[in-house]
């Protein structure tokens, strides 16, 4: 006969169990709704976030591409400003001159003194005064991605042109440098070794300053001319 203690125990962890499988399915109903709430924000801040970031490339973009405007009031261009205001954004002179779109070797020369920047340049560097490092890389960026797409072959044809011309250049250069070692026909011959000559042009040999420190002169080492025949 089972024990009365036990089987009571059982049908109350029984009951127990059935009422809190009611309590709990309530909360999993909610849970899973809210999961599916929660899963539909994110998408939309999601979609939110990529059009802001297009929005903002596009306007970045605008404002790289349109042309600054030198203020009313007068100004003037200083080296070390400029030098502190590239430091101040995080930019090289590559990046600097991209923004302001001239070439690496003016900033150069303006940060050294070289030259000044024209209006318009002086301008764009004006512009960049009232940015901070994250506009300036995301200009840099709309610049990077408003690049045309064939511009990369247009790039790379440039440089085998470039190439094409350093090699023709090169070769002309070895070509005269052959020219003009051309081994000249023999002059001079050593009285005492004939087989020792020298066309008379360059640098003496040795054995011409002995002869002539001996006293024999240039023309007693003339190599004569084989008479012609009759």
């Amino acid at each position: 006969m089972p024990n009365i203690g036990v089987v009571l125990k059982d049908e109350i962890s029984r009951l127990c169990r059935r009422e809190i499988r009611k309590e709990v399915a309530g909360t999993k109903r909610a849970t899973a709704l809210y999961r599916r709430e929660i899963a539909s924000l994110k998408r939309k801040v999601a979609e939110l976030e990529r059009k802001e970031k297009l929005h903002s490339k596009a306007a970045a973009a605008a404002v790289a591409s349109q042309p600054a405007q030198l203020p009313d009031r007068p100004v003037r261009f200083v080296a070390k400003g400029l030098r502190t205001l590239r430091a101040r954004l995080g930019l090289s002179a590559a990046q600097l001159a991209k923004l302001i779109q001239v070439s690496e070797q003016s900033v150069y020369n303006w940060e050294m003194k070289k030259a000044v920047p024209r209006k318009e340049p002086l301008a764009a560097i004006i512009s960049l005064r009232s940015i901070g490092k994250r506009e300036a890389l995301a200009r840099l960026q709309a610049l990077k991605e408003s690049k045309p797409k064939d511009s990369g072959k247009r790039d790379q044809a440039a440089a085998l042109a470039r190439k094409t011309v350093a090699k023709k250049a090169v070769s002309k250069k070895s070509v005269a440098k052959k020219a003009s070692t051309k081994k000249l026909p023999a002059r001079y011959a050593n009285p005492k070794d004939p087989a020792l000559k020298w066309s008379g042009h360059g640098k003496r040999p040795n054995w011409f300053k002995v002869a002539l420190k001996a006293g024999s002169k240039p023309e007693n080492m003339l190599i004569k001319k084989p008479a012609a025949k009759k």
